[in-house]
């Protein structure tokens, strides 16, 4: 009987544990590890069109789609490290006239994100919740865009830098002319029905326990 009671005490902490655990935030990221370096996606001679989906990382499906600069309307490529490699600890993408928008729909409650980057020129797209910017440089992007609050530490051409982003968030996409990305992060809240989850599981381990002790 103390030893059920004991198992008993365990898995009630073990069920708080849990639920405690599950409302800190979560982080997925698109690393571009998976894919070899030198896999490029977009338009000719590549196969695909704008819209497609490249590939699917850490839950995370990537989009090729276009880069716009007022009438300008580009969709080159995408290279899996590319020239922009050296600048980085880990295997970047280098973007050329293109966008990356990033599917997060199937995460649960996004609640901001980051992503390093190099800038070698040309200009940028940031695309934040369906709020389109069309930047010289990201440094120049508002400190708010579509509720969510922007910051970048701008490096000089051919420097890294970060962007990050807060608040809640719906939709990203990023795109420039001769840029490299890496690292794109997002800070995710598990659903309450995770938590429940969790919990019931728990509880019913232990009502479990309960019945064969009697």
């Amino acid at each position: 009987m103390t030893n059920t009671r004991l198992l008993g005490t365990f898995i009630v902490a073990a069920a708080v544990a849990i639920a405690a655990s599950t409302t800190h935030a979560m982080t997925a990221t698109v690393d571009f590890e998976s894919l070899a370096p030198g896999t490029q996606f977009g338009g000719p001679p590549l196969p695909n069109a704008p819209g497609d989906l490249a590939f699917v990382e850490n839950g995370i499906g990537v989009h090729v789609d276009n880069f716009t600069l007022g009438g300008f309307v580009g969709f080159n490529n995408v290279e899996i490290g590319g020239f922009t490699d050296p600048d980085f600890p880990t295997t970047p993408a280098t973007i050329n006239n293109l966008r990356l928008d990033f599917d997060i729909s199937g995460l649960g409650p996004v609640t901001g994100a980051a992503f390093d980057y190099v800038d070698y020129g040309g200009d940028e797209n940031l695309v934040i919740n369906g709020t389109v910017l069309e930047l010289p440089d990201f440094g120049s992007a508002p400190p708010i865009v579509a509720g969510v609050n922007v910051s970048v530490v701008p490096p000089a051409v051919g420097t890294p830098g970060t962007v990050s982003l807060a608040g809640p968030i719906t939709s990203l996409a990023i795109g420039g002319q001769e840029l490299g990305i890496d690292d794109v992060r997002f800070r995710v809240v598990p659903e309450p029905t995770t938590i429940a989850l969790a919990s019931a599981a728990a509880v019913a381990c232990l009502t479990c326990r309960r019945h064969r002790a009697e």
